[in-house]
């Protein structure tokens, strides 16, 4: 019997063992990770940095090209998921709490401290960010747009449509959009299939009065790649669930901090971005 015991006791001995060696090399795994997203962070940004200072160009400053290369990161995974599994759940509908997550993704029920001491929420943020009298028209192909093809018939027949009629006009009852600034990013409310054809065959443009310049949160909030941190103390505010959006968003500090910078000319469809205030 003690030797019986004595086998278990070894038994357990090794199997804890092996349980804290595991966890220790979990954790030591997500240290890596979780620093070469951050070393990344860096390196992108010193990219966006520098080509902020391109003052040459037609209508659209080239740093909203390196938000849109990470946009159609996300849209194209849209489409692969939707053509290799036709299930309308594998894709994701997009919107602004992707770039900042909201308070249900958060670790304190509130966003930032304001100056007068109150704790304000996300959608006390959201809210209060939407722009009155103003409207941008969104060309697709061109500006950074996220739609969510979720139906394969509906998508199948957008995409013959292409084929059969090369032109594309916006739906009034059917397409509807959000631009949110200072990313230059839209996000598709509704029309997700024929949106999603237009910009495919880099054609149409969208006129919309739903604008939000939620640029005044990188005063409060940023980003390592890793977490959301308040800028007041350092806190965590939430965990970065999309590295590509979380790169947008540190961008997005990046253009924000510079829109008066006289050594920049930062504009959006001819726009300064400090217009949008």
């Amino acid at each position: 019997m003690k030797i019986f015991e004595c086998i278990k006791d070894m038994f357990n001995l090794n199997r804890t063992k092996s349980l804290v060696d595991e966890s220790l090399i979990t954790r030591s795994s997500n240290i890596k990770s979780d620093n070469t997203k951050r070393e990344e962070m860096k390196n992108i940004l010193k990219v966006v940095n520098n080509i902020l200072y391109e003052t040459e160009y037609h209508d659209t400053h080239p740093v909203f090209l390196v938000i849109k290369h990470y946009v159609d990161i996300e849209l194209s995974s849209n489409i692969s998921k939707l053509l290799a599994t036709h299930d309308p759940n594998q894709g994701k509908k997009y919107n602004f709490s992707d770039i900042l997550p909201n308070q249900k993704n958060s670790f304190d029920q509130y966003l930032y401290i304001d100056s007068s001491q109150n704790r304000l929420s996300w959608y006390d943020f959201y809210s209060m960010s939407r722009l009155e009298s103003c409207e941008e028209t969104i060309f697709l192909g061109y500006d950074s747009v996220i739609a969510h093809p979720w139906n394969i018939n509906r998508f199948m027949n957008a995409l013959t449509k292409i084929a059969m009629n090369n032109d594309w006009q916006q739906q009034k009852d059917n397409h509807d959009i959000v631009l949110f600034m200072p990313y230059g990013i839209t996000f598709v409310e509704n029309g997700n299939h024929s949106i999603t054809k237009g910009i495919l065959n880099n054609i149409g443009n969208i006129k919309t009065a739903v604008i939000y310049n939620v640029g005044s949160i990188h005063d409060e909030i940023y980003t390592d790649g890793v977490y959301y941190y308040r800028r007041r103390d350092d806190s965590i505010y939430a965990i970065v669930e999309n590295f590509n959006l979380a790169v947008v968003f540190e961008i997005g500090s990046l253009i924000y901090s510079n829109r008066h910078n006289p050594d920049m000319n930062i504009r959006f469809h001819s726009k300064r971005i400090a217009d949008y205030e």
